[in-house]
């Protein structure tokens, strides 16, 4: 932690707490990705940090795969109009969440 949070980090984050503070939102995302883009970064937290986010978006999928499913079953054991809309959301959500993951492969 102390090798990640060196002086221009520190100033970097205070930066972006002031812009919170007044409301500036383009510059503190600006900000916050000039914190983990930084060249000095220690290799190993940025990998971590890339690894998590990948295993919390596979999670995701696997949610949305069960969503799916239950939609599917429910549908056949309770009749309803909108049984088909239901399927759609649900597919439409499913394929969102895998086009996300696989965009996340090729830019992390």
């Amino acid at each position: 932690l102390r090798r990640f949070l060196n002086q221009q980090r520190f100033r970097t984050l205070f930066l972006i707490w002031l812009q919170l503070q007044k409301g500036e939102v383009e510059n503190t995302m600006i900000n916050f990705l000039e914190l983990f883009s930084n060249t000095t970064a220690s290799g190993g937290l940025l990998l971590a940090v890339k690894a998590v986010l990948l295993f919390t978006e596979a999670l995701y999928g696997m949610f949305a795969f069960v969503v799916l499913r239950q939609i599917d079953l429910m549908s056949k054991t309770f009749k309803t109009d909108y049984a088909g809309f239901f399927k759609f959301v649900a597919l439409a959500h499913f394929l969102t969440v895998v086009a996300v993951f696989l965009l996340s492969l090729i830019l992390l």
